[in-house]
């Protein structure tokens, strides 16, 4: 059995011995976490949604560091979703729909990546700009992962 993980920027089916407690899975009920593994067999797996209904909602407002990774939010109509292991990403995870609009970085990674790749950001809004306007969850290439992958070869 696998389950559809959050494996860096991207979901990848994974089995469930290779899952640990605190990793984000999509199922037919929305993005959850692992709370807890009581074996190797999906029955075994314990699973909470992601997102309780108590948890706080933090505006960003875009002021001094932050302005870029603000920008970049609104350019993609997404959200940025801040992890257990401190590492965040740009993404929209609503209603079981899976959109990621940058990698998962730490935090201040991400700060700084956006930064460098806001004209791509902007150009992407420009390209979607009714669509995202309206509400509609825009899929983006993933433009980090071709860059990474040039490195690699050079």
């Amino acid at each position: 059995m696998h389950f559809n993980a959050l494996i860096y920027d991207q979901f990848t089916p994974t089995p469930v011995e290779q899952l640990e407690p605190g990793m984000l899975v999509m199922t037919d009920h929305g993005l959850q976490q692992i709370e807890k593994l009581n074996g190797s067999r999906a029955e075994d797996v314990m699973l909470v949604d992601a997102y309780p209904p108590d948890k706080a909602i933090v505006i960003m407002l875009g002021r001094g560091e932050e302005q870029h990774l603000a920008m970049a939010m609104d350019f993609c109509g997404a959200d940025l979703h801040e992890f257990f292991d401190g590492t965040a990403m740009i993404a929209n995870f609503e209603e079981g729909a899976c959109n990621i609009y940058s990698p998962r970085l730490p935090k201040s990674e991400l700060i700084g990546f956006t930064r460098e790749h806001i004209g791509f950001y902007e150009s992407f809004y420009e390209r979607n700009e009714s669509l995202i306007d309206e509400g509609h969850r825009v899929h983006m290439i993933p433009f980090w992962q071709r860059q990474s992958e040039a490195e690699e070869v050079q």
